[in-house]
């Protein structure tokens, strides 16, 4: 894995690489970093993909100003790609990567093999006083040093309380899913690296809070220029990103598929049966090899 700043003419980007092989461009959510991605798809890389993460405008490395619209976005992620010498590539987005994923594929669409969207945003997306109050505690230092360090010594835990947030349960309901989860050993490295996406918070609240902004003004996207094949995944137990955001792009997208999972939220990881969903995802990637 390699971490890189790249000059383009929209600004500079920062950007991870991880594995070798065809490109995928991996676009993480709200808030979030290049670590969410490596950890939600790291899986692909044993398999002949390379991913190329950007930290999205505001967020850590990235400037606000090298990308503060959607457009615009999109506009610096095919700067990216194109400096990196890729003339093809696929793109996997997750919730608030999705609408700049959406104007990425629409942008170049000769140059987009695949299209991956994730419990994404696909509209305009308006929170609530009472949500936006959720999420102050992820800016405040003193919660974020907690959090590390549950990360590190307490795992499980951490994991137990993410659980019990996704699928809205009692704590008790929460131990009997850990139960079955915990046999995959891997997932409490991965919750480690879903914390580690959003800290040290002061680099990535100038984001979030531009992000908040943006998606209360999408006005529409560019469903109808994009040509790749297009998976759109969707669990019916999401509570950040509602089924409708889904179905809006899968009536929009003319080449695409939808996902619909039961027993499954906004992480799919933590779903009992994310084994048979990551295998879905990973056969959508590999026919891209085949064309």
């Amino acid at each position: 894995m390699n971490i890189n700043t790249l000059s383009t003419p929209q600004g500079p980007i920062e950007f991870a690489t991880i594995g070798s092989g065809h490109p995928i461009i991996v676009l993480h959510g709200s808030p979030g970093g290049w670590e969410q991605m490596a950890a939600e798809f790291s899986f692909l890389t044993e398999h002949g993909f390379q991913l190329i993460a950007p930290n999205r405008p505001g967020y850590a490395g990235t400037p606000l100003s090298s990308g503060e619209t959607v457009d615009q976005q999109a506009t610096l992620f095919a700067s990216l790609m194109q400096e990196l010498g890729h003339s093809r590539y696929a793109i996997a987005a997750w919730s608030g990567g999705g609408p700049a994923a959406i104007q990425l594929a629409a942008l170049n669409p000769e140059a987009v093999s695949r299209l991956y969207l994730q419990a994404c945003i696909t509209k305009k997306q308006l929170y609530s006083e009472k949500e936006q109050k959720m999420t102050e505690p992820l800016f405040n230092p003193q919660v974020a040093m907690a959090t590390k360090l549950l990360a590190k010594w307490r795992p499980k835990f951490l994991l137990k309380s993410m659980i019990q947030q996704e699928y809205d349960c009692t704590k008790k309901q929460a131990k009997q899913r850990l139960k079955k989860l915990i046999k995959d050993r891997s997932l409490l490295d991965y919750s480690k690296k879903i914390i580690s996406s959003m800290i040290p918070p002061d680099q990535r609240e100038t984001g979030f809070r531009h992000d908040n902004t943006q998606f209360e003004q999408i006005q529409h996207l560019s469903f109808d220029e994009i040509i790749a094949p297009t998976l759109i995944l969707q669990g019916k137990l999401d509570q950040l990103v509602r089924a409708d955001h889904a179905e809006l792009a899968h009536q929009r997208i003319a080449n695409s598929q939808l996902l619909l999972l039961d027993g499954v939220t906004h992480m799919p990881r933590l779903s009992e049966h994310y084994k048979q969903v990551q295998q879905r995802i990973l056969k959508f990637f590999i026919e891209s090899l085949k064309e």
